[in-house]
Order: structure tokens, then sequence, then C-alpha cells
């Protein structure tokens, strides 16, 4: 069993400073793909580009990292409710839309935060964990869909249960 005690918690933003000196997951996850494309990227010769993607992995990343309280004060999660049927309205309708343009930070609407809720309650649940073989895939199993996804070395992985 792996003591998670080992782990430390720290803000976003001092993460990302770190990367500047240290490796970062992402960067990591790119020298294993390409030392070529990580030494291209870290001297500043190809530009990161953010994505929604991206900005959907920095709020989970918030909200199992840092916790809910932290989340909630960096996004605006949700977003207005129809009266008639009692149910959110949709990210692309016009209300939604006027309900975006006045909050003052980042908007999560309520599909997604169901989504990243859902990704929380797996870090939370598991909280055992094994290694087979000597070096470390980390493997996630997505709760809403019960997808597995690897990161890491093929040639052993981390087995959660």
């Amino acid at each position: 069993m792996i003591d998670l005690n080992i782990l430390i918690e720290e803000p976003t933003e001092v993460y990302h400073e770190k990367a500047k000196q240290y490796l970062s997951s992402h960067q990591l996850t790119t020298f294993m793909r390409c030392p070529y494309l990580y030494a291209k990227k870290r001297a500043g010769l190809i530009e990161n580009v953010d994505s929604p993607v991206y900005f959907l992995g920095r709020a989970t990343h918030t909200r199992i990292l840092e916790g809910n309280k932290v989340y909630e004060s960096q996004y605006a999660v949700g977003g207005p409710i129809n009266p008639a049927t009692g149910k959110p309205y949709g990210s692309t309708t016009k209300k939604f839309l006027e309900w975006q343009e006045v909050q003052r930070k980042p908007v999560i609407p309520f599909e997604k935060a169901d989504m990243i809720e859902a990704m929380n309650g797996g870090p939370k649940a598991k909280q055992k964990a094994s290694f087979a073989r000597s070096t470390v895939i980390f493997s996630v199993k997505f709760a809403s869909t019960g997808r597995i996804r690897n990161w890491g070395s093929s040639t052993s992985r981390l087995v959660t249960t």
C-alpha cells in the first residue's frame, strides 16, 4: 500500500511557478513522448496553446487538489435555471450566455461541473494502491464513464483497489 501522506498540497500558482524550474506532470509527459519536442517547448520555440480541455483540466485539478472552497472562489459554477422546467438552461442558450457575461470569473456549466464532481469522487473512494512491476503508470478510472486512462511507462502500472 502507498502512503498517500507523502503527497503535498500547494496552490496552482505555486505549482506552475515551480514548473519553470522543475518538471510538471505535463512537461514530463511531453518529454516521455518526445525529448526534442520538450526541448523546443522549454526553449520557448513552441508556444503552449490554451484550449477548453486544458481549462477543464485546471478546474478539475483545483476541485480535487485544492478543495471546494478554492474551486468555487475561482470559478462560477452552474448557470441560470429555467423557471418553466426547473432545469438549467443549456450552455449555448441566450439566457446562459447573458448570465456568463456578468460573471467575474471563468464559468463552468452544470454539465461540466457534474463531470468534475464525478472525477472528484474517484480519488476519495480509492485509498488503497499497490505496485505491479517496478515503474509506475498512473491509472484513473473515470466514475462517470467507467473508462480507464493511463499515464506513464508501459512496463508497469499503479493498481488501485
